[in-house]
């Protein structure tokens, strides 16, 4: 069987030192980063020369519209994933971004591990919003907020059905046949999501929503 091959990515922001941070970080989570640029015009002329899976796009870059860039961007390339990356979360920004038909828009706040989550979500076809953004679209539009239990992938719901009936890391592990590095990660990203802390907390959460019996 064919190796897949690793999804490849753009990242655009202006200083150099944040682009090659963040690429270590995506190289650990098994992405090709094809380029680093530092505007968003220059990432048009990579597109179009490779196929690119996720073009990453900082929202604040000086002198140039990173949001319209994004916009020609998915003209000239559909299947990409346009994810804007952003220290700063407007309204007018988050507005623009998914009216653009942006597939993510992603705090730079987030951890590394709810970063690695969301990307891999989005490249599956699932649209992100971090939980800032998704909180000032609930506030100022009164758009009804998803349900918490929509918010978990197939493999966080697992996880959370073991965790809440007081699994180990190390059992739910063996139970999935994964490292539980992975489960810690899955755990870390529940508790974000769900906002609940410990066992007794996500057994609460799973009777709540019929996962688990009581």
């Amino acid at each position: 069987m064919a190796k897949k091959s690793a999804p490849t990515v753009v990242i655009m922001d202006e200083f150099p030192a944040l682009s090659a941070g963040l690429q270590m970080l995506l190289d650990k989570f098994g992405f090709n980063v094809v380029a680093t640029v530092d505007r968003p015009s220059s990432i048009l002329s990579v597109v179009k020369s490779k196929k690119i899976d996720m073009v990453l796009l900082d929202t604040l870059t000086t002198g140039s519209d990173s949001l319209v860039s994004g916009e020609k961007i998915l003209k000239e390339s559909p299947d990409t994933k346009v994810v804007y990356f952003s220290a700063k979360c407007t309204d007018s920004m988050i507005d623009r971004a998914v009216a653009a038909g942006a597939s993510g828009f992603i705090s730079k706040t987030e951890s590394p591990e709810q970063l690695e989550l969301a990307l891999k979500q989005i490249l599956g076809g699932e649209k992100y919003l971090s939980a800032e953004a998704e909180k000032r679209m609930v506030k100022t539009r009164g758009i009804k907020p998803r349900s918490r239990l929509s918010t978990l992938s197939p493999r966080e719901l697992e996880v959370l059905q073991y965790l809440a009936q007081d699994y180990s890391v190390r059992e739910v592990a063996e139970k999935l046949g994964v490292r539980p590095t992975t489960v810690e990660t899955h755990r870390q990203s529940l508790r974000a999501k769900l906002d609940i802390r410990g066992a007794a907390g996500m057994a609460r959460f799973a009777i709540r929503e019929g996962l688990i019996e009581a």
